[in-house]
């Protein structure tokens, strides 16, 4: 019995991994770091919240209807793609190059640094 709770002890505590805000950060800066190390880049930001500033390159709808943001810098060939919540409606349209500042989790890197249930902060 004991060897039991021990065991589940362990498993909650395993599995409640807690996730962390990493405050405000330049869509620039964290692609970079993406770009140049990718691992140590992962180990710091997946599967955390990260609070994101960066100005909008591309706007567009997946094929689950949810908008995605890609903020990069004019000649960034790479950037930070925002797949906002299903929830986020968007009033009014986006300006290219409007800078914004959006909250999401962000799952790593794929063309893009990758980051999902996004909300926006501001535009």
């Amino acid at each position: 019995m004991k060897n039991k709770i021990i065991i589940i002890a362990i498993i909650f505590f395993v599995s409640c991994k807690q996730t962390q805000i990493v405050f405000p950060l330049e869509a620039g800066k964290l692609t970079k770091e993406y770009l140049e190390k990718p691992a140590k880049s992962d180990r710091k930001y997946k599967n955390n919240i990260l609070i994101i500033e960066g100005r909008i390159s591309q706007v567009y709808t997946n094929k689950n209807n949810q908008s995605i943001l890609i903020l990069a810098n004019v000649k960034d060939k790479y950037g930070v793609s925002c797949t906002l919540k299903m929830t986020e409606k968007i009033s009014e349209p986006f300006r290219q190059y409007q800078l914004v500042e959006i909250k999401g989790l962000c799952t790593g890197f794929k063309e893009n640094v990758i980051m999902e249930n996004c909300v926006i902060l501001y535009k």
